[in-house]
């Protein structure tokens, strides 16, 4: 075989690994699109056996029209990585966003089923994977703009802020935590969101980070509105969306700047000839 057949059967071969890798994506995509649906509108999930627990009622509780509006704008997002951008988005990637999907579905079913304990540590462990993907595959240092947008918005941003408020949420469904004590417990708790995307965005100046995890709190915001009027979490709620939502703009006022590619320049090493060089005058 030729050097010529060789790296053309590579090309084939490495073609058909990543088509092979897209079905399983969409795949997953699928699954948790339908799950999704089927739990938004009438509150169940395809596997719900029917349990009586509240769930909507919780000092985490977000709104759910707006959390129905987060997850159409998800799934439309990361249809358009899938048909756009998969074949050239790094492995690394297209291999998180299938685990995330399956994690998320498994959560699902969990959730539903009320075991709610599992499906905090399904959560805790995927909000973890996506973390790691965040600092350590660095998905928000992504170029061209299109590949950041795309790729780093639909399948880490999302779905890290939405496990890191699911946390909470299947947290205080676990703890039954409806009580007077339990709200003043989520007061002092919620602010562990400020603190985890103010530091995330003031380390990479992300403001899509920003942006989605101010909408997110913005949901809980409106949701403990209507779920207790007379209480705190709602104003904190709001009062940290929009200190996300002011920092992202100022992020995004500034990030032309990090946009722009700054030509490294070489200085030429210059050899003097000392013994010809004129004498300087003292």
């Amino acid at each position: 075989m030729s050097e010529i057949d060789a790296i053309t059967a590579e090309i084939n071969e490495n073609n058909n690994r990543n088509r092979k890798l897209w079905i399983l994506a969409t795949i997953s995509w699928l699954l948790v699109t339908i799950s999704n649906i089927r739990y938004n509108f009438g509150r169940s999930s395809p596997w719900d056996d029917g349990h009586v627990d509240d769930v909507a009622f919780t000092p985490f509780t977000a709104q759910t029209t707006m959390v129905m509006f987060y997850w159409l704008i998800t799934i439309c997002w990361q249809l358009v990585y899938l048909v756009t951008s998969f074949d050239d988005t790094p492995r690394v990637f297209n291999l998180l966003f299938i685990a995330t999907n399956f994690m998320l579905l498994i959560w699902s079913y969990l959730f539903a089923r009320s075991h709610y304990f599992l499906s905090e540590l399904v959560t805790i462990i995927t909000f973890n994977m996506l973390l790691g993907a965040y600092l350590f595959g660095q998905s928000y240092l992504l170029r061209p703009l299109y590949n950041w947008a795309i790729v780093h918005g639909s399948v880490v941003v999302a779905p890290l802020v939405w496990t890191h408020y699911v946390i909470w949420w299947n947290g205080a469904v676990l703890f039954g935590a409806r009580n007077t004590f339990s709200r003043i417990i989520a007061n002092v708790l919620i602010w562990e969101y400020l603190v985890v995307f103010g530091f995330l965005m003031l380390i990479t100046g992300d403001y899509l980070l920003g942006t989605v995890s101010g909408y997110l709190m913005l949901c809980i915001a409106v949701g403990q509105l209507f779920t207790k009027v007379f209480a705190l979490q709602w104003v904190f709620a709001l009062v940290i969306s929009n200190i996300l939502f002011f920092f992202s703009a100022l992020l995004l006022f500034f990030a032309p700047l990090s946009y722009i590619e700054v030509p490294t320049f070489r200085t030429e090493a210059v050899i003097v000839d000392t013994e010809n060089a004129p004498l300087l005058a003292p």
